[in-house]
């Protein structure tokens, strides 16, 4: 009553009231709708803004950043999401989201039941967003917001022409309005459509620099060796090339230098170990080249384990130089499969002369490489004129090597080995030579650098069979009766095969040759290349009554520690410690220390390379029961050892070389001494 007073009295009647009631009512709409149109404008506003620093951002994951912070905003929302579909079949999406301050960009996931859902429900709507405000009881849309524990929100798709490539989540409205309505439906759709092309070209500008990135690397691939990363023959050679070039524009600058190098006995570690161990000593390898090589010099894989290095604008000695820095990185073993492998590179050196052509610089330095290679010992060769020749000599002793090979010219001749105590002729070692159609007899240290692996096992298993076939023939042939031994190099190559064991016993029952009377010797260098599988196979020769002896011992990389390890019967001192034998103390003691350690060990010992006899002398008065070398005679032909066993001739003759050669010519004056 007091209140219908007071209007009474405010307005003077009831009637009157009522006639003020529609203006009121229409002042209430009037002023609504004025908010609406103000909050309306400032989404206006907002999305302008938004799709200004969006159409800004020129990568994709940043270009999604910057949609994620705008719909919250343009929205005030607490969450928005861009799911990125996958476009090609097999990958994975890549969520993106921001809840609060916090924010996880480009994860890739599995699309998940709800999110194929919300894509499908949106399709159904025509691709227009769908709104769902609080208190939505659909229980697909239900399923969609609980899934990213949203209580409302607005969804949308992004499109590439008819194809859609994401899907956009907004949700948990807060302030005014209280939660999403229709009327949010254009705005979200303009920021879907802008939010498309800025995806779209986010892709595409991640794509073209994918095709660059892709681009640099297929151009990376093509100059660079896949395995180590050091630059490919390809590039190696466009570099010399380019060094040449500048040397010549500078008429008082220094040409470029070119070093080759390969890798010692890498066949050996890739058919002992494998491939994986081949590669990874190659790994090493380049990585101590890199290491040893100056700023600005070019190390480079060529192929295989050959590697190259340039040196631009280098002084005459800088070659040299490099070349003794590289062998002294490779002074230390390498750890391949678990192993300690000692490898050494062979190195040529090539000097750019004026006017010299990048294949004639690169041709010389391989021929200097490959003089370094065949020379045992000296693994750097610089190029010179005469080293050209006799490189091609030997080139061409490798391609006549597989044609002496099917012609047996590959003949065996054997070495005495006498007792120093009296000079009796206790064995014979077994020596390759080649009865070469043009030149003559040559060495096995002429040719046997030459030959690959598979030739130096066709060598090596033809020397075994001969010598075998020889040495039974001795023990007839002896006088006065005795026992007489055969003792037969293997080669690296010999003892990495695994059919070695199984290849004497079948040449030992085919010679009908007592077992007990072969020695194998090896170098330290082998054995420590094959490591257990090299120890097994000596354990099962001295099963069968084969001994087993280490040649040049002293001169390898084993250790004294390790030498117990081996199962040997045999040490042989090597000929540079019996060179200096009689005129340098310290060889003196070398040699003594080794027959004593032999002796410790319970093996035997023979000095190789005996030339005179003080040398002889000497080793007799230490204790070396064995001897062998020029003084007493060179490597004889198998007639003539028959005959000289039959003569019981001791050695040295008192008329040294000149009484071997009556002896050879058949005459019967021998002197027994």
């Amino acid at each position: 009553m007091a209140i219908a007073a007071s209007l009474t009295w405010m307005f003077g009647s009831p009637l009157t009231m009522l006639l003020l009631i529609p203006p009121g009512i229409a002042c209430g709409l009037a002023l609504h709708g004025f908010h609406a149109q103000r909050r309306h404008r400032g989404q206006l506003d907002q999305l302008s803004a938004a799709l200004q620093e969006t159409t800004s951002a020129n990568a994709l994951e940043r270009g999604v950043k910057h949609l994620l912070v705008a719909a919250t905003r343009l929205f005030k929302a607490e969450y928005a999401e861009i799911l990125l579909v996958p476009t090609v079949p097999g990958e994975g999406a890549l969520r993106s989201a921001r809840k609060g301050d916090g924010e996880r960009l480009m994860r890739p996931v599995r699309m998940s039941d709800a999110d194929a859902l919300a894509i499908e429900i949106v399709g159904r709507k025509g691709f227009v967003p769908v709104v769902v405000p609080r208190g939505n009881r659909d229980p697909e849309i239900e399923r969609v917001l609980t899934a990213r524990g949203l209580e409302d929100g607005i969804l949308g798709v992004l499109m590439a022409k008819q194809d859609v490539i994401g899907l956009i989540v907004v949700g948990n409205r807060v302030g005014e309005p209280a939660t999403f309505q229709p009327d949010d439906i254009p705005i979200f759709a303009t920021f879907c459509g802008h939010a498309s092309v800025v995806v779209e070209n986010g892709r595409l500008e991640q794509s073209l620099e994918e095709l660059t990135a892709l681009k640099e690397q297929l151009r990376h691939q093509a100059f660079h060796d896949g395995l180590t990363g050091l630059p490919n023959r390809v590039l190696f050679t466009e570099s010399v090339a380019t060094a040449l070039d500048r040397s010549r524009a500078d008429e008082n600058g220094a040409g470029p230098t070119v070093l080759f190098l390969d890798l010692d006995d890498f066949k050996i570690v890739n058919d002992t170990w494998g491939h994986a161990a081949g590669d990874e000593l190659l790994v090493g390898a380049a990585e101590r080249l890199s290491q040893a090589v100056r700023p600005g010099d070019t190390p480079a894989r060529l192929g295989g384990d050959e590697f190259g290095v340039l040196l631009e604008r280098a002084d005459p000695d800088a070659g040299q130089a490099a070349a003794e820095r590289i062998s002294l990185a490779f002074l230390e073993p390498f750890t391949v499969a678990g192993k300690l492998l000692p490898v050494r590179p062979s190195i040529g050196i090539a000097v750019a002369e004026r006017g010299m052509s990048t294949e004639q610089l690169l041709r010389n330095a391989d021929v200097a490489m490959y003089t370094a290679k065949s020379n045992d010992g000296h693994r750097v060769a610089m190029y010179e004129v005469e080293t050209h020749e006799a490189a091609r000599r030997k080139r061409q002793l490798g391609l006549d090597l597989e044609d002496a090979l099917e012609r047996h010219e590959i003949e065996v001749h054997f070495q005495p080995v006498v007792a120093l105590a009296d000079g009796s002729i206790q064995a014979f070692e077994a020596l390759a030579r080649w009865a070469h159609p043009i030149h003559g007899q040559i060495s096995p240290g002429e040719f046997l650098p030459v030959a690959d692996n598979r030739q130096m096992a066709a060598i090596g298993r033809r020397v075994v069979r001969e010598a075998c076939r020889h040495a039974a023939l001795w023990q007839e042939s002896a006088r006065p009766k005795r026992s007489v031994g055969l003792w037969v190099n293997l080669s690296a190559v010999d003892l990495a095969s695994e059919t070695l064991v199984d290849e004497v016993v079948d040449v030992l029952l085919g010679s009908h040759l007592d077992p007990t009377l072969l020695t194998l010797e090896i170098t330290e260098h082998s054995v420590i290349m094959g490591e257990e599988a090299a120890i097994e196979r000596m354990r099962a020769l001295r099963k069968i009554g084969v001994r087993v002896a280490i040649d040049d011992f002293g001169t390898g990389y084993s250790s004294l520690s390790r030498l117990g390890d081996f199962p040997l019967d045999m040490l042989k001192i090597p000929k540079p410690f019996v060179d200096k034998l009689v005129d340098d103390a310290a060889d003196k003691s070398l040699v003594d220390a080794i027959l004593r350690l032999a002796g410790s060990l319970g093996l035997s010992t023979v000095a190789e390379g005996v030339e005179s006899q003080a040398q002889a002398d000497l080793l007799r008065e230490l204790g070396c029961p064995l001897a062998q070398g020029y003084l007493y005679a060179p490597a004889l032909d198998g007639d003539f050892v028959v005959r000289l066993l039959g003569s019981g001739m001791r050695l040295p003759a008192e008329h040294g070389f000149r009484t071997m050669s009556l002896a050879r010519q058949g005459i019967a004056e021998r002197r027994v001494a």
